[in-house]
């Protein structure tokens, strides 16, 4: 299995990296300015690093993981955003919109049609 950095995104020094591209389904994980795995490929999907985390989906539901590839907040949204000044919104499967801070505590919630992050 070979590993390939496929976005060249500058994360804090971590770039996001797609594992063994040619098979399916693909698992994304991080690396290192030098290529050396972090975090490995574990996810179906993840996004960048903002305020010491970054959303990763696993088992199609999204949750938070630190910079260790700890688990921060579980895995329970259907769609995440990034964080911007200690909070991000969240869409729960019955399609509820949260404001959450970086533990996961609830701060805002409702229905919306939209609901945008705070960047």
């Amino acid at each position: 299995m070979t590993s390939f950095p496929i976005k060249a995104i500058l994360l804090q020094k971590i770039y996001i990296y797609l594992d063994d591209f040619q098979s399916s389904p693909f698992k994304w994980g991080y690396i290192d300015m030098n290529g050396n795995i972090i975090i490995k490929a574990l996810y179906e999907d993840n996004r960048d690093f903002t305020e010491g985390l970054a959303a990763v989906n696993y088992k199609d539901k999204w949750g938070y993981i630190n910079h260790r590839g700890e688990t921060i907040i579980d895995y329970q949204f259907h769609t995440t955003t990034e964080f911007s000044e200690g909070l991000a919104i969240v869409q729960m499967f019955d399609r509820e919109y949260r404001t959450i801070d970086k533990t996961g505590n609830v701060i805002a919630s409702g229905y919306f049609d939209e609901q945008y992050s705070y960047q």
